[in-house]
């Protein structure tokens, strides 16, 4: 068996602003302008259509077609990384496809953290009945029963008040080599033990909607230092000085949730005392995961160019980009990379 990862989309909310251009999404490629998503599938034989399963990461914006274009068949199941739109958009249509190819009788499963369920039924409040949700705990390893021997641990992430429950998810299990997805993130709020786990990876996606610090975004940055100088950026200090780690916890604490959660964050905090412990930067996470490649999606770059005057970049600026800095932070292996939509990447 062959287990891979399949490039649905690797676009932010709005690759393109109307009324501008970027060069790193063809205007007339829907493809293009997908919004970031996953397929985890097996197959067999060296043949990625005779699939045994695939499970879908996040289904945003031009999910769907492209699941259309690579065999149109509805996966085994759908895992959210956080339920902002242009990440579960698309559920409502998978969602529906395995409904009624059922006779509606069978509910679809997916999972997530609570709070990302709470926040998606708030979204489409119609699905509640017909889909069989399963919660992920932070730090708590579980069996995607669809696929028989994957494995997925959620990892808590700051992503804004407004992204309650957001994780990033680490997957395993036999026959695959250990990834991360990161989901959109500003910071991981990882515990120190954490780290070992989430070094296992081989591979690493990465939420890179920004070169520089915008901590305001509510996104992580590529690097911290300000473009052409060794000084880091005054909006990641200020931010440093502005918030406490009881801000970052607050989006994933609600009244009834599961004591493992609390537990989960009281080791955190106890095992960082400042915000800026936390590894902002996708340069300072890597640092500590030492990852050996690491694919970059969710470019914008709009911040960039607004706060630092810096050019939007095409896909090979980019991780040329990339690289350049990790020599200058002595990280001298070229392991950034910028995946193609419909690129399949082997585990």
């Amino acid at each position: 068996m062959n287990v891979a990862i399949r490039i649905n989309g690797r676009a932010p909310a709005w690759p393109v602003l109307l009324e501008n251009e970027h060069p790193f999404y063809a205007p007339y490629s829907p493809g293009s302008l997908a919004s970031v998503s996953y397929s985890i599938l097996a197959y067999e034989e060296s043949v990625p259509e005779n699939k045994l399963w695939e499970t879908v990461v996040d289904a945003g914006h031009n999910t769907v077609p492209s699941l259309i274009q690579h065999g149109n068949r509805i996966p085994e199941t759908i895992l959210l990384t956080h339920a902002h739109n242009d990440h579960v958009l698309g559920v409502d249509w998978i969602v529906q496809s395995y409904y009624f190819k059922h006779r509606k009788s069978k509910k679809y499963p997916l999972y997530s953290t609570k709070e990302v369920w709470y926040s998606f039924i708030q979204l489409f409040p119609y699905l509640q009945d017909i889909i069989a949700h399963t919660e992920l705990l932070p730090g708590r390893k579980t069996l995607i029963k669809e696929t028989g021997n994957m494995f997925v641990t959620a990892f808590p992430v700051y992503h804004g008040e407004s992204a309650r429950g957001a994780s990033m998810l680490f997957f395993e299990g036999e026959g695959l080599q250990p990834a991360i997805i990161s989901g959109d993130l500003l910071c991981p709020l990882l515990r120190k033990k954490d780290y070992q786990t989430l070094n296992r990876a081989r591979v690493m996606f990465v939420d890179t909607n920004n070169r520089y610090p915008d901590p305001l975004s509510n996104h992580t940055s590529f690097t911290s230092r300000l473009p052409g100088k060794k000084e880091k950026a005054d909006k990641l200090t200020m931010w440093f000085n502005s918030t406490s780690l009881k801000r970052l916890v607050d989006p994933h604490i609600c009244s009834n949730c599961h004591t493992s959660i609390r537990h989960y964050f009281d080791e955190f905090m106890t095992d960082w005392k400042q915000v800026s412990d936390v590894p902002h930067t996708i340069l300072e996470l890597n640092k500590l995961l030492k990852i050996p490649e690491v694919y970059l999606v969710h470019y914008f770059g709009y911040y960039d160019r607004i706060n630092y005057s810096e050019d939007l970049m095409n896909t090979h600026m980019l991780e040329k980009w990339a690289n350049n800095c990790a020599k200058e932070m002595n990280m001298y292996e070229e392991i950034f990379k910028v995946p193609q939509v419909g690129e399949l990447i082997n585990l």
